[in-house]
């Protein structure tokens, strides 16, 4: 997923003097999440097996992407199963197992513009992984430890769980540079996403590759996208 969301260094082509003329930039709107929603039944004091996880491609609908990005098109997801070895899993044994569609990787097409010639076609691209099902009271706790763990070698920040629709939050990643990954936890579900990434467009006033641009990406569309799955549950 890493690869696919990599943007490629491309040299803006000075005919494009601006970026009206180089076809449209991409709008995003602050939409609210839709009313869908996806069942997640764990008894209290339970840790939910990953064989009856819900399907991760489950969580953000095809009108939820377009009420934040309406120029999405060609939407599409691809499911994967994710391993839980048992010494890891919350629970020991009883988490741990098999979720045929515990990961979702969400694409859609966008309108190219800026500086790109030719049959090149703008894209966006996000997933969404579950870490774990359980009782809230449960999974505050193993928040906690992964959080912890992850100080151990990689750089945890803090982040706001309001602004994505969460109860608890934090971002890790291996170096500052690195885009972090974000772990949320709403009720009884904990998942993880590297946010929103694109390649090959300009969003309103904020040319790719700049601070703006990864400001748009950063602070609107990767939490609109977190409130969606949030939301869901």
């Amino acid at each position: 997923m890493d690869a696919r969301r990599t943007r490629a260094g491309v040299v803006t082509v000075s005919a494009c003097l601006a970026l009206t003329a180089c076809g449209a930039e991409i709008a995003v709107r602050d939409a609210a999440p839709g009313q869908e929603r996806t069942a997640v039944d764990v008894p209290a004091g339970t840790v939910l097996n990953p064989a009856r996880w819900p399907d991760a491609c489950s969580f953000v609908t095809d009108a939820e992407i377009k009420a934040i990005l309406p120029q999405a098109k060609k939407l599409s997801r691809e499911s994967d199963w994710v391993k839980v070895p048992e010494d890891g899993a919350l629970g020991g044994k009883a988490g741990a197992g098999l979720a045929s569609d515990g990961k979702c990787a969400y694409s859609f097409g966008l309108p190219q513009n800026g500086g790109y010639k030719g049959h090149i076609e703008g894209w966006g691209a996000f997933d969404v992984e579950i870490l774990a099902v359980a009782d809230p009271k449960l999974l505050t706790r193993y928040v906690a430890d992964s959080k912890a763990a992850r100080q151990r070698d990689a750089v945890v920040l803090e982040t706001d769980a309001r602004t994505f629709g969460a109860d608890e939050c934090y971002s890790h990643a291996r170096s500052k540079k690195e885009t972090p990954t974000v772990v949320c936890r709403k009720g009884p579900l904990m998942f993880q996403s590297n946010g929103v990434g694109f390649n090959y467009i300009d969003f309103e006033g904020a040319e790719e590759d700049t601070a703006a641009f990864d400001k748009i990406a950063k602070e609107r569309v990767t939490p609109a996208v977190f409130r969606a799955i949030t939301a869901n549950l």
